[in-house]
């Protein structure tokens, strides 16, 4: 589920969203004695002055001009999961339908154009039901690969853990004690959220995700192997080992593997790592393993809730009934399996018209195109330059198969896939 999303409104009319009546700017950082705009923060960094409003849990801000935005900047930060619940809380589900809704609103009341609200920091995260008590949980998660996790607790509601990198954090929540002391769900209820907070981009754009308008498909799918991953990052101890070794004194302890990172080689911090993973192997109930499956159970609840399969990302092969019937003959890429019916009737490969096609219509599945078609060498080159390279590599991809396909057969042989009307081709999906 997305939560929290920061985004920059690129060339948006700073005149129309002052007048708009659903928002009150006012001057974010002003001198309280003075009355005059702060200029630097308290560690003497410089500041850009800017006008803030809040609808709902958004928050527009509108930074003056400066050199690098001669014409000034607007953002706006928030949780689109709260705001769909009023502002109220975060601990159920979030579809992608329920996204769909919200963006949709967000457009019609501020005039936003999704391709041009461009994405620069996105929480991507799910609420699951232990069996466990999640404190405990939260009180055995050591650390996330070798980053120490930091405690925090915030207004006496509930406790979470935060593990930091250069391009993203990890953060776990005890969303049952937060909303049983608000009062909004009831006495021993069990919620805990494990979330994936992005701070530089290049994980999700590879994704083919830049704005909000890519988010319109968003499926959790795509971040299922990133978010088990995470999740199996942590080192974990299990608290149901029964085994008799003096290690496990030690192995409880987030001080003992900080002391190893910092004493020892890394070899030694992976050597006892994989000595714990074993104990809780052969003798533990594996609550880390057991989370893991709450974990992947709820993505694929989310996917079937909110399915966001459009028919250009839908692949199917070719020359059978439930492509006949979807698309009729010739009418996706042989190679890329895309839709190419924006292409003359003849064509059978995604080519230059489909490219652009792709590039101003649908930006995400250009982007896949790109990753697995297009070399690194060509990826700063003007577009054209790309789409000729991609063009071209797409072409090789699929005489290629036809050189292999000769190999395979012999010219007297019959073929009894060509017998019953079925392509010989070189499909290879992107997703």
């Amino acid at each position: 589920m997305v939560d929290y999303i920061k985004i920059i409104l690129k060339g948006y009319s700073i005149n129309k969203l002052l007048e708009n009546d659903l928002l009150s700017f006012v001057y974010k950082g002003l001198n309280p004695d003075t009355g005059e705009l702060l200029t630097h923060n308290r560690n003497g960094k410089k500041i850009t002055p800017c006008r803030h409003a809040y609808y709902g849990t958004l928050e527009f801000k509108i930074y003056d001009a400066t050199k690098l935005h001669p014409e000034g900047l607007v953002t706006l930060t928030g949780s689109l999961h709260k705001y769909f619940n009023r502002g109220s809380q975060n601990y159920n589900d979030f579809t992608a339908n329920d996204m769909r809704d919200v963006l949709k609103e967000l457009k019609q009341k501020f005039n936003l154009d999704l391709e041009n609200s461009i994405i620069q920091g996105i929480e991507i995260g799910l609420n699951i039901t232990p069996t466990m008590p999640t404190t405990e949980i939260l009180q055995n998660c050591l650390l996330h690969k070798t980053m120490p996790f930091d405690a925090q607790y915030f207004g006496g509601r509930g406790e979470y853990l935060q593990a930091s990198h250069s391009d993203y954090y990890i953060k776990l929540y005890n969303k049952g004690l937060q909303n049983i002391k608000r009062g909004l769900i009831k006495r021993g209820t069990e919620i805990m959220r494990f979330e994936i907070k992005y701070s530089k981009m290049r994980k999700v754009n590879a994704k083919g995700i830049f704005n909000l308008n890519d988010l319109i498909h968003f499926n959790m799918l795509e971040f299922k192997d990133d978010i088990l991953k995470e999740w199996r990052n942590i080192l974990f101890y299990d608290y149901t080992i029964e085994h008799k070794t003096e290690n496990l004194k030690n192995y409880n302890n987030p001080n003992y593997w900080k002391g190893l990172l910092k004493r020892s080689s890394k070899s030694a911090f992976n050597n006892h790592r994989a000595k714990l993973r074993g104990l809780i192997k052969n003798h533990s109930e594996d609550i880390q393993g057991k989370i893991g499956l709450l974990i992947t159970e709820k993505i694929e609840e989310l996917n079937t809730k909110g399915c966001t399969n459009t028919p250009s990302m839908y692949m199917v092969k070719m020359n059978t009934p439930l492509y006949n019937k979807q698309c009729g003959r010739n009418r996706r890429c042989r190679v890329t399996g895309i839709d190419i019916r924006m292409q003359g009737e003849r064509s059978f490969l995604l080519g230059p018209k489909g490219l652009r096609y792709y590039c101003k219509n649908e930006h995400r599945i250009f982007e896949q195109v790109k990753r697995k078609y297009l070399s690194k060498k060509w990826t700063n080159e003007p577009l054209e330059k790309q789409i000729e390279e991609l063009y071209h590599n797409i072409r090789n991809h699929y005489s290629n198969g036809k050189v292999k396909q000769a190999r395979l057969y012999n010219h007297q042989q019959i073929n009894f896939l060509e017998c019953i009307d079925y392509d010989i081709e070189v499909y290879s999906p992107l997703v």
